[in-house]
C-alpha cells in the first residue's frame, strides 16, 4: 500500500478521471462537531443503532487484532458512508474472513469499507429502507481505491 493518504482517500487521480470521462468519488473525514448528525443522516434511529452494533460485531469477527476504540465516519461524495477503525486510515490491520478463505492485511480504511459493506449488507437483507443503496454507492466508490481489488476479494 504505497499510495499515500490524500490519493488513498480521493481516489483517482485527476488525469485518470478524465481518460475516463468520469468524475471521481471523493471521500471526506466527518469533522468532529458532526459526528453525532453524520450516521441519523443516512438512517432512521433505530436504523443507525442496528448498524452501528453491527459494524462492531463484525468488526470483531473479520478483524483479528480489532479489541474496540475510536471509529472514524467517511462521507462519500456520492451519498455514501465508510466507517473505519482508529484514527489513521493508513494503519495496517489484518483481515479475515473466514466464510470465504480471504486472508490479507489492509489500512483500517480499506478494513472499514469491507466491514461497512457486511453490515449494510445485512441491512439489506433485513429490508432497511436504503441498505442496498448505501451498499451499492461504497461498491462504487472502492472500484477507483488501489485496494479495491482486495475489497471485493474480501466480500465474495
Amino acid at each position: 500500500m504505497s499510495e499515500t493518504t490524500s490519493s488513498t482517500i480521493t481516489g483517482n487521480t485527476e488525469d485518470e478521471t478524465q481518460a475516463h470521462g468520469q468524475q471521481s468519488i471523493t471521500a471526506t473525514p466527518v469533522p468532529e462537531e458532526k459526528r453525532l448528525d453524520f450516521l441519523p443522516s443516512h438512517f432512521n434511529i433505530p436504523q443507525m443503532m442496528q448498524f452501528e452494533s453491527l459494524v462492531f460485531q463484525f468488526a470483531k469477527h473479520l478483524l483479528p487484532d480489532y479489541k474496540g476504540g475510536d471509529w472514524e465516519f467517511v462521507s462519500l461524495s456520492n451519498g455514501g458512508l465508510i466507517l473505519f477503525p482508529g484514527r489513521e486510515p493508513e494503519a495496517l490491520m489484518r483481515v479475515e474472513v473466514r466464510s470465504n478463505g480471504y486472508e490479507g492485511e489492509l489500512t483500517a480504511q480499506a478494513a472499514g469499507v469491507i466491514v461497512t459493506l457486511f453490515a449494510l449488507c445485512y441491512l439489506g437483507e433485513m429490508d432497511c429502507d436504503g441498505a442496498i443503496e448505501r451498499y451499492h454507492l461504497l461498491r462504487d466508490f472502492i472500484f477507483e481505491q488501489p485496494y479495491g481489488t482486495e475489497v471485493l476479494r474480501a466480500i465474495d
